[in-house]
């Protein structure tokens, strides 16, 4: 099979990205649509499905102008994790609730998710995040008839109107905690779970390989072929582990914008021996991702710049200079350790691997000879620190990794490159600032399950998108060693004492 224009289309919480990709996999066009997302002090992150589906219209006719209307194929990622309810007909019964939506951490307890058995068959941990406790939630509240559907990505609705078919991806579907992640099916405990029959469920494929038509009407609208190939596609997730080239084994991909991830690539789904502590999703084309995603990164760092940068700010608008730039130079000041001080960065709770809604922020051995920049590379190592506890999860169970491939926003800071090299313990590539890993992973998907190329060819043909970020210091690696247990230890000491604190703040402080 022959492709020589591809259009991928990668759906996200405040944007759309739209690539349209040659048949070497070079990105010939990029544009982006602003999406909405509705949220308030109850918790509540949401957004529109029309308002997504006309963004995706939008995005689309832009690729059919740009290509004279002769794509070959359309491809979807999506971000993770959201969830709603549906009519019989396929039109929304409720909005679409994201994984930032926090109004579920109270009633986690009531849902029944907290066994092995369900982690065991869906490589999902018992957490608010998933659409599996979101639809029972909703139907809770909603009550609807019982031939409703439900969606568990932000992928079926427009899909549907462009296809006529309610289809998942199994890439996308593995993080709802509703599939099988062994035999890439419903999980019968899942189904059971939310009172779900099958009749209920959008049909689930593979959608690195399987494929639908535009329908007539949908051609009409957006400007291309009726008939043109319309592939699910994969998750976000599945997409930015590939576009970063982390697909042999030993590679760790990391992620770091306003929220982070860690994944390592598998040619089979392994969960957590001992705990709970990672997920295992399907990431596509036979592989399965292997690690945890954090709450807090960039956002803690934005939460610094807007609480105790000011002067930066200011800067940075007058000056036309990088506010992140100033950031960096800044935190290069204070030596590793941050000068004593530790910083539990859980502004919104945490999700990997501590489980923990609850938890607050906690900024701890702070002194008279405190400074701004120890905050600051506190903050920074708080961060690495976490992702660490989920590394070290995953060597537990024999996955180690020699090398990362990062992107992301938070890698342009030079500081924190080295900061997660040193924690880590291993050498980290960077791939280029101008390069988009998720729209280019979405492509190296489709490629590789058309066999337009191999592996191998993948990992020649786009070695010169990394470059060298950091190198590990063997002394600070050693100091870190060490550390990373005290940060640790200040955890385990608090954690108990944040759910008294959160419940009493609740009902008496307006800060929650």
């Amino acid at each position: 099979m022959k492709f020589m224009t591809t259009v991928v289309i990668d759906i996200g919480t405040t944007n759309i990205k739209t690539g349209i990709f040659d048949d070497d996999g070079q990105l010939l066009d990029l544009h982006y649509e602003r999406v909405n997302l509705e949220v308030d002090a109850t918790g509540r992150a949401e957004q529109d499905p029309y308002d997504i589906y006309s963004k995706v219209v939008a995005s689309l006719r832009h690729a059919s102008r740009v290509t004279g209307g002769e794509a070959e194929a359309i491809f979807f990622t999506s971000q993770m994790h959201s969830a709603m309810l549906l009519d019989k007909n396929g039109e929304p019964l409720s909005r679409l609730i994201t994984y930032l939506d926090t109004r579920l951490s109270l009633h986690l307890d009531e849902l029944s998710l907290k066994n092995h058995d369900l982690y065991h068959e869906t490589g999902c941990p018992p957490l608010i995040i998933y659409p599996l406790p979101k639809i029972i939630y909703l139907k809770k509240i909603l009550k609807p008839d019982t031939k409703h559907k439900i969606a568990v990505s932000v992928k079926e609705f427009p899909l549907l109107k462009l296809t006529g078919h309610l289809v998942v991806d199994a890439s996308t579907a593995s993080g709802a905690q509703m599939v099988d992640i062994h035999s890439l099916k419903w999980s019968e405990h899942a189904v059971s779970l939310a009172q779900l029959s099958e009749e209920n469920l959008p049909e689930l494929v593979i959608g690195e390989k399987e494929y639908l038509e535009l329908t007539s009407d949908a051609a009409s609208l957006i400007g291309f072929k009726k008939g043109t190939p319309v592939y699910p596609g994969v998750s976000d997730a599945g997409a930015h582990s590939f576009g970063v080239l982390a697909i042999e084994e030993n590679t760790l991909a990391l992620n770091v914008g306003t929220s982070a991830a860690i994944r390592l690539t598998k040619p089979e789904p392994q969960v957590d021996r001992y705990d709970m502590r990672f997920f295992s999703y399907y990431a596509g084309n036979s592989r399965w991702i292997i690690g945890g995603a954090i709450n807090n990164a960039g956002i803690a760092v934005e939460w610094f710049l807007k609480s105790f940068a000011t002067a930066e700010e200011i800067v940075s608008d007058t000056a036309r200079i990088d506010k992140f730039s100033l950031l960096d130079v800044e935190a290069q000041l204070s030596p590793p350790g941050a000068n004593g001080l530790i910083f539990l960065p859980y502004l919104t709770g945490e999700r990997f691997p501590i489980r923990d809604p609850y938890f607050r922020g906690v900024l701890y051995g702070a002194s008279l000879s405190t400074t701004r920049n120890d905050v600051l590379r506190a903050i920074m190592e708080g961060v690495a620190f976490t992702l660490k506890m989920i590394y070290n999860a995953l060597q537990e169970n024999g996955l180690n990794a020699s090398i990362i491939h990062g992107g992301g926003g938070g890698l342009r800071m030079k500081t924190w490159r080295q900061i997660f090299s040193d924690i880590f313990g291993i050498p980290l590539l960077v791939v280029r600032e101008d390069y988009e890993p998720t729209l280019i992973g979405g492509w190296l998907h489709f490629a590789l399950a058309n066999g337009l190329i191999s592996y191998k060819e993948a990992l020649y043909r786009f070695k010169e998108v990394l470059q060298d970020g950091a190198n590990p210091d063997p002394f600070t690696s050693e100091f870190y060693s060490e550390y990373v247990n005290l940060f640790i230890k200040l955890y385990n000491t608090l954690r108990d004492y944040s759910r008294e604190f959160h419940n009493f703040t609740k009902k008496h402080v307006k800060v929650f």
